[in-house]
């Protein structure tokens, strides 16, 4: 017997089955699919310095060396801001340690996939030859880790042009000093932005950096499963050092300024052939300024790295007058360190009072350069020695600086 309310429920049944598989199905389709985008902007901030610029691009180009080779290894200071909305975003060092590592593969022509380069433009490959570090001294002169961690409210994400990532009061991070550091924000995203690039003079200084989303940062933790090698971070890193998206605006007449990329008007996604093309040649699929996924990107050309050698120079040029990537010594005066009695007999002491040091090495040599004896004193403290032969002898004290102190002693027995 035909029962209304059953078949009405089995309905009912069936219709939300098919309606969950369906969402799921289009959930999984939109995972398969996803696409990375970089916000990327033509306007400046400071448009005659962006101009001159290009000249000073120009004429370093025209040049025909490489500042890597001639400089050797260049160090950048990296500060990375993580700005978390939630524990989430609260990523590990250890995954901020991952993106360094990458920048420092792609940009030093470490990575191991070139076989993704279609022959054609293997010998178009560039070594940039920058080595990035985490900053070991802050704008105070004081240790740091060169990694900040700032709560947010839980509901902040960044989105095209927001600027309250820049400012602590407003919820984000204020930057270091951005001509002596590479500030680098990790936070939330907006849906499908991956990060921004603030090329040279295009942003106020206190908005000059990178923001990487948390799903696009390093090679573990939060990074997506096809962009696990830091290769979006090479990607906006770039174009901190002023280089453009060899596709254009997705326009045949676009110029990318660089003489060794082809003109091209595809950005590719996901993971093209090496044998695609646009605008009536063949185009560069595996190059980093593609939004392809990490694995399919390989490499700069050398005339996109010698534009990156002359934005430092030049536009990014305070980057090489620090040394925040040098390790933190601290430092002992001379008035901290007393050797008495001089002349001395049978016995001398060496006294250290309240340095920052926790041992500090020293070094014994006569008048000859001969080193007679070595060891550590320590802070807070008097130690005796057993005197040498008579003679004049110089103490040399390690204390965290090039140079190191001396204490020139007689021995008088």
């Amino acid at each position: 017997m035909f029962e209304p309310r059953t078949y009405l429920y089995t309905y009912l049944q069936k219709r939300f089955v098919f309606f969950f598989l369906s969402l799921f199905l289009i959930g999984q389709l939109m995972a398969q699919t996803i696409e990375r985008k970089c916000v990327e902007t033509t306007t400046y901030y400071d448009k005659g310095a962006h101009d001159a610029l290009e000249i000073a691009t120009e004429n370093y180009l025209k040049q025909s060396h490489s500042l890597a080779a001639s400089r050797g290894k260049i160090n950048i200071p990296v500060v990375v801001h993580i700005v978390y909305p939630t524990e989430a975003e609260n990523i590990s060092d250890a995954q901020v340690f991952s993106q360094i590592d990458a920048l420092n593969r792609d940009f030093n022509l470490e990575n191991t996939n070139l076989d993704r380069v279609h022959p054609d433009f293997k010998n178009r490959i560039g070594k940039v030859g920058f080595n990035f570090c985490l900053a070991t001294i802050d704008p105070t002169g004081q240790p740091t880790t060169g990694i900040t961690r700032t709560p947010t409210n839980d509901d902040f994400e960044y989105s095209r042009g927001a600027t309250w990532i820049y400012h602590t009061p407003e919820g984000g991070k204020t930057a270091w000093n951005t001509t002596q550091y590479l500030n680098i924000w990790v936070t939330k995203t907006g849906l499908g932005i991956a990060g921004f690039g603030s090329k040279p003079n295009q942003n106020p200084l206190e908005q000059d950096g990178i923001i990487l989303s948390v799903d696009y940062f390093g090679q573990e933790g939060t990074a997506l499963p096809n962009y696990r090698l830091g290769r979006v971070g090479t990607h906006e890193v770039a174009h901190y050092f002023n280089v453009f998206h060899n596709w254009g605006l997705g326009e045949c007449g676009h110029d990318d300024f660089v003489a060794d990329t082809p003109i091209q008007s595809t950005s590719y996604n996901g993971c093209p052939n090496i044998d695609e093309s646009s605008c009536d040649s063949r185009d560069i699929t595996a190059n980093f300024m593609n939004n392809s996924q990490d694995a399919c990107l390989a490499m700069f050309t050398k005339g996109q790295a010698m534009r990156m050698q002359a934005a430092l120079i030049h536009a990014r040029s305070g980057l090489l007058n620090g040394n925040s990537c040098e390790p933190y010594l601290p430092t002992v005066s001379r008035e901290e360190i007393k050797v008495y009695p001089n002349p001395a007999s049978y016995y001398y002491c060496i006294e250290v009072g309240d340095a920052s040091l926790a041992q500090i090495p020293y070094f014994v040599y006569d008048s000859k350069g001969a080193k007679v004896e070595e060891g550590v004193v320590t802070p807070n403290s008097i130690q005796h020695f057993p005197t040498y032969r008579n003679g004049v002898y110089f103490i040399q004290f390690l204390n965290g600086e090039e140079a190191p102190l001396v204490k020139k002693i007689v021995i008088n027995n």
